[in-house]
């Protein structure tokens, strides 16, 4: 038997944090608190959703995918590391797997498809998005002949 300890909401965490006015100096918060976690949840979000987003623009805007893993740093963490951490985030890119493994681990079921629509150039897309068109359109209307 293991017995759940039920813990606070985030909303909770901070609403307490008011309450202790544990952040005299607003909008400076203070050090290890519940606040300042939150704050770097939401960089980290931010800095993968931007290095998925720059990824896309592989060869386009960014020469290689590191390049757009750096470009994503220096947006979203460069301005609140140090030197030091700045530079073994940058040595960090240079032993990452190439980009095709790093999908192929995040959604091996969806990989393959994903390599085949990389692969189609925009007139195939194009032409793709209208059959998926078509085809919603007819599923419609037969859903509607089928009712009647």
């Amino acid at each position: 038997f293991t017995a759940t300890v039920p813990s606070p909401t985030i909303r909770q965490l901070l609403e307490h944090e008011i309450w202790i006015n544990a952040h005299p100096q607003l909008p400076k918060l203070k050090d290890k608190t519940a606040a300042v976690g939150v704050v770097w949840i939401l960089r980290q979000i931010t800095f993968q959703t931007r290095i998925f987003a720059n990824l896309l623009d592989v060869p386009n805007r960014y020469t290689a995918p590191n390049a757009a893993v750096r470009a994503a740093y220096k947006e979203v963490f460069d301005p609140y590391h140090g030197w030091i951490t700045q530079q073994i985030f940058n040595k960090s890119f240079d032993g990452a797997p190439p980009v095709e493994e790093m999908y192929k681990l995040m959604n091996p079921e969806h990989y393959d498809l994903v390599l085949q629509k990389a692969a189609l150039g925009p007139q195939d897309q194009q032409q793709e998005q209208q059959q998926l068109n078509a085809d919603a359109y007819n599923d419609k209307i037969n859903s509607v002949l089928r009712r009647s």
